[in-house]
């Protein structure tokens, strides 16, 4: 699949690291649940806000990756990835304006 897709292959540290961010994002949505005010449901740390954290930790460790990562990869990896990370990036970016804006 890693070839198909012009992904680095599972022998480096690409995908540990990313799952490292996913994780550092869950825990900034379990701090924002914790410290939520019961009284305020728009800024649920294990709801959009969390998801939003989470894509937006996983999409910066993405983009250093690509950026200063030196991965050698195909062109059809790097439009895959850059395509993916420019989209979660956006998204989540959009996502993080309108929660903010509903306060």
């Amino acid at each position: 699949m890693a070839d198909f897709f012009g992904i680095p292959s599972a022998n480096n540290n690409f995908y540990p690291n990313i799952l490292g961010a996913v994780f550092f994002g869950i825990t900034i949505a379990l701090i924002i649940e914790a410290f939520r005010n019961p009284s305020n449901n728009n800024k649920v740390g294990l709801g959009l806000i969390g998801a939003v954290c989470i894509n937006l930790s996983g999409g910066f460790v993405l983009l250093l990756w690509l950026v200063f990562g030196n991965m050698s990869l195909p062109l059809k990896g790097n439009l895959f990835l850059w395509t993916l990370d420019l989209i979660l990036l956006l998204i989540s970016t959009i996502e993080l304006f309108n929660i903010m804006k509903k306060k």
